[in-house]
């Protein structure tokens, strides 16, 4: 048996008669989870910022990949700058998935929405589970809508609170070259929270969904 969790907006950019044919075709039992780890995510940001330190959201690799090289590059000055040690909504998905007991006689299948994310997802080494990049599954069988704005752009953060009750000041940076000139220039240090995504303009630019 070979379960397949599909992320929610990949599965909404996709034509649903042909992913119906593609699940029947391979075998496939599509599962969704019970937690609302969106949520919960979301949470634990809140119960994570503190005033005198800038957390940076870590829901993207190539981002926090991006921010430690920059990190390493200028060795004084951003120090209050730290990485969220808080596991993408993905992540928390699989390892709710990987332990649930209807599901122990299978695989189970995580579909990401980028190369990076199903690389970070397989470190973990979860039993029975396995990441792959959306278009990489699928392979050209399910047909899926070109996108022109993002169905994940920056914004996730908005309204959040610290934990003192105040109101959080959040900043939104999306791609490589913003990012680095952001960080660079200091400003974050008038932030609470970076929410920080590598492909322009946000999540599912990505190179798992990328469309001709």
């Amino acid at each position: 048996m070979q379960y397949l969790w599909i992320n929610p907006v990949s599965a909404g950019m996709c034509e649903e008669d042909s992913l119906k044919r593609f699940l029947e075709r391979h075998g496939l039992t599509r599962v969704e989870c019970r937690g609302d780890w969106g949520r919960i995510v979301r949470e634990r940001y809140e119960a994570s910022l503190r005033a005198g330190v800038t957390l940076a959201d870590a829901r993207c690799p190539e981002a926090v990949r991006l921010l430690e090289e920059i990190q390493k590059e200028n060795e004084s000055g951003i120090e209050n700058l730290k990485v969220a040690p808080i596991e993408p909504i993905l992540l928390h998905c699989a390892r709710e998935l990987s332990t649930r007991p209807d599901l122990a006689d299978g695989e189970k299948i995580i579909t990401t929405p980028c190369q990076s994310l199903a690389v970070l997802g397989n470190s973990l080494g979860l039993e029975n589970t396995r990441f792959i990049a959306w278009n990489r599954l699928a392979g050209g069988e399910v047909r899926v809508r070109a996108i022109e704005d993002s169905p994940i752009p920056p914004g996730y953060f908005a309204g959040i609170c610290r934990k003192d009750g105040q109101a959080a000041k959040v900043e939104s940076v999306s791609s490589p070259e913003k990012i680095r000139a952001y960080v660079e220039s200091g400003s974050w240090k008038q932030a609470d929270l970076l929410e920080l995504l590598y492909c322009k303009d946000g999540c599912h630019h990505g190179d798992g969904v990328q469309t001709e």
